[in-house]
């Protein structure tokens, strides 16, 4: 079997999602992203970049819900109701009501695994109270630049080498000169 390169854990977080509309629906095959693709090749599965939500309360009907269409991972062609259910970067949005969409409701403790290449986003909270998830994305190696976050010398330190190889496998970073990433380095 062919050796791949390293997968890298590169972002884990918890959200925290109070009332009202949150997150549009966004990713899917349309614009494609080398980062977030999907694909099968040979009999084999080629996924981009893996998302893990693990619900940290019970997410039910009218907690906001993480939405999906379930199979967009594998089109070729951009949703036709994309543009009204976006995620938008100047106004909160839903994936309510997005034809072939569902609403993903996790019990405390339950996790829900996708391709980041799957059309997602959430729906409207309408509930009271919060909802809580830790989103652990994992993905090649190579994709680590989407954010200029880097792990600590602290943190690097302290893991053993099996994880040192999952959490920035990276030897050495060269960055152009002047840009964000260099900036951080």
């Amino acid at each position: 079997m062919r050796k791949r390169g390293p997968v890298q854990a590169q972002l884990s977080h918890s959200r925290t999602r109070a009332f009202g509309p949150q997150h549009g629906i966004h990713s899917g095959p349309i614009p494609w992203v080398k980062r977030c693709q999907f694909h099968v090749h040979n009999q084999r599965f080629n996924c981009g970049q893996i998302n893990v939500l693990m619900a940290l309360n019970d997410i039910g009907p009218g907690d906001g819900a993480t939405v999906l269409i379930p199979a967009s991972h594998k089109s070729n062609f951009r949703h036709p109701e994309l543009d009204t259910y976006r995620m938008k970067s100047d106004e909160a949005s839903s994936g309510d009501g997005i034809t072939g969409g569902i609403e993903v409701h996790l019990a405390a403790g339950d996790a829900l695994l996708f391709v980041d290449a799957i059309c997602h986003g959430s729906a409207c909270r309408v509930n009271s109270g919060e909802r809580r998830v830790a989103v652990y994305r994992y993905g090649p190696s190579w994709g680590f630049f989407r954010h200029p976050y880097r792990p600590s010398q602290a943190l690097m330190e302290r893991v053993t080498p099996r994880q040192r190889s999952i959490v920035f496998p990276h030897e050495k970073v060269i960055s152009p000169a002047g840009s964000l990433s260099a900036a951080l380095s």
